[in-house]
């Protein structure tokens, strides 16, 4: 699970982080769904007929009595639910045409399972997000999610975050409120990116932007980078991380007394620190972040 943490101020997207991991997807005719996950064969087999559209199989709650449909076996809300969510949530009208969380949470239990992770690249207003947390309350499941929006600032409104103000705070909302959604619960990080070229990096890149990149490269919670030291420590279960900016005479102390763990050391000069720390293996900041993140 990652931690909240700030975010840089000149980003023009961002996207919610609810941890990584891959996922498996096998294409139809028209149509993709994930690999021998349907819970419901009768739905597979008409979702994978190409003329069969989504409205064919899925019934509104408030057509159920008139529905004769065998394979609209999933029973949603409308928009009209979105609506009243996102007022209920937010005290106001925060986002137009939000999806019925119970729309998507139906789907989501019939394409994915325990420890899937859920990518929504246009999350709006973070139903999805609500969905994941609805089934995980309900069933104990380990799913994830990764929400990514742009900010939608336009001349006419720069300061606008879409992803801050509403995707983002939507989870927050849920994560701090009682009464009807008191179970519902999810860590999550808020991250912006913004783009910098390769050759920049030395410059453009600040130390807690390197260290972020560098704690979600190993696979470590989030934290908040402490800019008035010159180096920053984080010693987890498995994996010890250190980013050094500026070394001092308390680096190698702290370093020595975690040598047999599973240790990586970055500086952005590590010829400097390594006369520091007899016997241990700097690794270069920008090196290693442009061979990861190049491809």
């Amino acid at each position: 699970m990652l931690s909240k943490m700030p975010a840089s101020d000149n980003a023009q997207q961002c996207h919610v982080d609810h941890s990584i991991a891959p996922a498996q997807t096998t294409r139809g005719k028209g149509h993709t769904w994930v690999k021998s996950r349907w819970k419901n064969p009768s739905l597979l087999g008409q979702f994978s007929v190409a003329i069969n559209t989504l409205s064919s199989w899925i019934t509104p709650r408030n057509e159920l009595d008139t529905s004769s449909d065998e394979f609209a076996s999933l029973v949603t809300g409308t928009n009209d639910e979105g609506a009243k969510t996102i007022k209920d949530l937010f005290g106001e009208k925060a986002f137009n045409y939000a999806k019925p969380p119970s729309l998507v949470r139906e789907l989501l239990r019939q394409a994915t399972s325990p420890g899937d992770l859920v990518l929504d690249f246009f999350a709006g207003s973070a139903t999805t997000a609500q969905a994941v947390m609805e089934l995980t309350a309900e069933d104990g499941s380990d799913r994830r999610f990764i929400m990514v929006s742009s900010t939608e600032a336009t001349a006419d409104a720069p300061d606008k975050n879409l992803c801050r103000d509403v995707t983002a705070e939507r989870i927050r909302r849920l994560n701090a409120a009682d009464g009807k959604y008191a179970d519902l619960a999810a860590e999550f990080a808020y991250l912006r990116t913004r783009e910098i070229d390769f050759e920049d990096l030395d410059y453009d890149l600040t130390p807690g932007q390197a260290w972020s990149a560098l704690e979600a490269l190993h696979g470590l919670p989030l934290t908040t980078y402490d800019s008035s030291r010159g180096w920053n420590g984080h010693d987890g279960d498995e994996t010890v991380l250190v980013l050094v900016d500026t070394p001092d005479s308390t680096l190698p102390d702290w370093v020595s007394a975690r040598s047999g763990r599973n240790l990586f050391v970055y500086a952005w000069a590590p010829g400097q620190v390594e006369a520091m720390l007899a016997g241990i293996d700097v690794l270069p900041v920008r090196q290693t972040l442009v061979s990861r993140f190049i491809a």
